[in-house]
């Protein structure tokens, strides 16, 4: 399925040009492929033709993606969505369209979920690896996941687990060859330089613009005299929401008045995360609401009527969250459920940590802050020149 935005017939002596790979929506709205076309927007800008290659659909979404990219060009966009079917036939899909594009270089966007074939992933990444020593562009890899992401527990069958997951994750990944790899944090960064890979820091942009301040609440469905503790995008079914939940309460009490938990976006995961904090917060006496997926200028009103923003990702990974950047864009404080982790990471300007069940607010020394980063900074950085 291909649709074209924008006019892309090659030219003589044309521009450069870029193949983005994206999940696409495997499992609802994602995050990385809506972050590619801020991205994607931003090389547009800059006068580079594009494709987005997505290995799912996602033809309710296209209306809201496709209006980034400058419509005047100077570079120009192509999307095309591999059909249902086996992954092999999406990949087919995908070797057709890097033919039929021939692009100058290719930015695989990674999570390791797009490549899970039945019960295994790295079949898949070697059939990738094939196709792509069959063309000369050089791979970019933008690793949002690594194998950490799929590992919890500490059983003798989840550490068995977890070798395996490695074992075919940095093995296929190595096999692919890139020529630049991009991380969004140390914990990343560490798996992938253990692959013999050479992993360089790159922020993480978020895919909500911060709009106008509203004037009122941006719905009727939270009261508005209440405080709101903001969870955006997915939680995990691993994630504990108690010492959050129960720091928070106690902290706050009833003289500052009522607390809302409120969910903005799909909290996957089939609602069991969702449905813990839920359960949590009716013992701890606060009341829940859960929006579901909203525009991205209704979320950034909500962020703006935030107290609090509540990060279920652990504090170490805090750079890989789109949803944490999120929250930095709009000068919402952070609250994570474990510790501060001593790792020289950047921090969030405010935010707080759990320390002997209570909440430690910290404002981050000026040289640890991380900033916002704009699509086109983002873009700056990853070009392949």
């Amino acid at each position: 399925m291909t649709a074209k935005l924008n006019h892309s017939a090659p030219r003589p002596g044309r521009p450069c040009r870029v193949l983005f790979i994206v999940p696409g929506e495997q499992d609802g709205r994602d995050g990385i492929t809506d972050y590619t076309f801020w991205v994607a927007a931003a090389a547009g800008r800059a006068g580079v033709d594009c494709m987005i290659f997505a290995l799912f659909p996602f033809e309710n979404s296209r209306e809201i993606y496709a209006p980034r990219f400058p419509a005047s060009g100077p570079g120009h966009l192509i999307v095309k969505i591999a059909s249902a079917g086996p992954l092999r036939h999406r990949l087919a899909q995908l070797e057709s369209a890097v033919r039929e594009f021939q692009p100058d270089w290719i930015n695989l966007q990674f999570t390791p979920g797009t490549f899970r074939d039945g019960r295994f992933f790295l079949p898949s990444l070697l059939t990738l690896a094939r196709i792509f020593r069959r063309q000369t562009a050089p791979i970019c890899l933008t690793a949002h996941e690594s194998a950490r992401v799929l590992i919890s527990g500490n059983t003798w069958r989840n550490r068995a687990l977890g070798y395996l997951r490695r074992f075919e994750i940095e093995t296929g990944l190595k096999k692919l060859r890139p020529a630049k790899v991009f991380v969004s944090n140390s914990q990343h960064g560490t798996d992938l330089a253990r692959a013999g890979l050479a992993p360089t820091p790159l922020p993480i942009l978020s895919n909500i613009p911060r709009g106008p301040r509203p004037e009122s609440s941006p719905g009727p469905e939270v009261p508005v005299d209440v405080r709101i503790a903001l969870i955006f995008g997915r939680i995990s079914v691993d994630w504990n929401p108690y010492p959050v939940l129960s720091a928070l309460a106690a902290e706050t009490g009833e003289a500052s008045g009522p607390l809302a938990i409120v969910s903005v976006g799909e909290v996957g995961h089939r609602d069991l995360g969702w449905q813990s904090v839920v359960r949590v917060a009716t013992t701890l006496g606060l009341s829940t609401h859960r929006l579901g997926t909203l525009p991205s200028e209704t979320i950034s009103s909500w962020m703006q009527c935030a107290t609090y923003g509540i990060s279920p990702t652990p504090f170490a990974l805090w750079q890989k969250s789109g949803a944490c950047a999120a929250m930095l864009l709009h000068d919402l404080p952070m609250i994570f459920s474990d510790e501060t982790p001593n790792d020289g990471q950047l921090l969030p300007p405010r935010f707080a940590s759990i320390q002997g069940n209570k909440l430690e607010w910290l404002d981050a020394p000026k040289a640890r802050r991380a900033v916002p980063t704009t699509p086109d900074e983002l873009w700056a950085k990853m070009a392949l020149r």
